[in-house]
């Protein structure tokens, strides 16, 4: 039996980073939980494989792997579905004796399960959400979707994404596993000085109320909405912050927005920022104004640090919001109802109190580190036997 093996088993995470977002965060806690905290045999001993394309060869997220020491090997990509990755990829796997390959995305999925069937590995892909954001990544979709039956498992990071696996993707249940994203639980009390200090450093008055956005500056993180819902807010409440934190393509036309909506001045762009933990406790609440999800990292870290949330009722964030007691919901699209959420929170302190405490129990309960990896190291064990037991009838 696989339980009974004492060598580790190597895995390798397969992934195409374009910034720092969710999907790179669930990667590298994996990366540096997979291998700590295991009493059971087999233990798994993880790396990672980066497609990192040639003409932009500064990446965030390698950057981090590389100040974190992880072990990794990068695959350079000439253009999107480079053949030269299946050659050096196939024969990484053979090389390095990698026993199961894990993948996040939709490049790596397809060249990814190819190798893996070369290398005669079983390969997991975790589904992160779809964003079909053009026809270019309808296309990559389009062959993510024709190849997913062959994967040994699929992990869905929602109910919602884990149901249209089955009922509009024909995935057979046995294959579709549910395992939502999860993080770290961070010290329940929030250190003022920090809170304050923080807010000098971004020209922020001590006493603002600030709405705070974290995510991908992209099409289907949909920050323009969240630009509107604050120029209705900001009439209301004269002291109105709201922090921008992340990188991406719409970051110069969210720019002109802000400009044409007459708000640049209580609008910040921050960028990428390493550490987050300091940029929770300096918001008064997190506002989430998405076309697609499936359970966003941003929301569990918020919730984590018992910060408010209101979100737009959009893939796996009603199933973790319960409406009036985690957080708040409206409708997509519905700025007006964003901005009145927004301000019930902002000006009444019990009600986001309430709130903050609800979420971070929710996230204490369901959505720890320990239980996430356990429950993956239960996946790849069933995954690695399944394997084994076909290799044995076919012997």
């Amino acid at each position: 039996m696989l339980s009974r093996e004492k060598e580790p088993i190597r895995v390798l995470q397969l992934i195409a980073p374009n910034t720092l977002g969710g999907a790179e965060k669930v990667v590298l806690s994996l990366q540096e939980w997979l291998a700590t905290g295991e009493d059971e045999s087999p233990q798994f001993i993880p790396s990672l494989g980066i497609f990192i394309w040639v003409r932009r060869p500064q990446n965030v997220f390698l950057r981090e792997v590389r100040a974190k020491g992880y072990p990794h090997i990068i695959f350079p990509m000439r253009f999107a579905f480079d053949w030269a990755n299946l050659i050096q990829l196939a024969r990484y796997l053979k090389a390095s004796r990698i026993k199961l390959l894990h993948t996040h995305g939709y490049r790596s999925d397809i060249v990814g399960l190819f190798c893996a069937r070369i290398a005669g590995i079983p390969a997991v892909t975790t589904l992160h959400g779809w964003t079909a954001t053009d026809w270019r990544v309808r296309t990559y979709e389009w062959g993510q979707r024709l190849i997913l039956p062959f994967f040994e498992a699929i992990i869905a990071v929602s109910e919602q994404i884990a149901d249209q696996l089955v009922k509009q993707r024909g995935i057979a249940p046995s294959k579709d596993r549910m395992l939502p994203n999860a993080v770290r639980i961070p010290q329940e009390d929030v250190d003022l000085t920090e809170r304050h200090r923080v807010r000098r450093q971004f020209g922020c008055d001590p006493e603002a109320s600030v709405v705070g956005f974290v995510g991908r500056l992209s099409s289907e993180k949909n920050p323009a909405d969240l630009l509107k819902a604050i120029s209705l807010l900001t009439p209301r409440l004269p002291k109105l912050v709201c922090w921008i934190v992340g990188e991406g393509p719409q970051r110069l036309s969210l720019e002109r927005q802000a400009e044409e909506l007459g708000i640049a001045r209580q609008v910040s762009f921050l960028g990428f920022q390493a550490d987050m933990g300091r940029i929770y406790q300096a918001l008064d609440v997190l506002a989430i104004t998405s076309r697609t999800e499936g359970t966003p990292l941003a929301l569990l870290e918020a919730m984590s640090f018992g910060l408010p949330v209101v979100s737009m009722r959009v893939g796996g964030i009603g199933d973790l919001l319960d409406g009036g007691v985690e957080g708040l919901l409206v409708n997509p699209g519905d700025t007006a109802a964003m901005a009145d959420s927004l301000a019930r929170v902002l000006t009444d302190p019990q009600l986001a109190k309430e709130l903050g405490r609800a979420a971070r129990k929710k996230v204490q309960t369901h959505f720890a580190i320990d239980v996430w990896i356990s429950h993956l190291r239960r996946v790849y064990r069933e995954c690695l036997e399944a394997h084994l037991l076909r290799q044995t009838l076919r012997a």
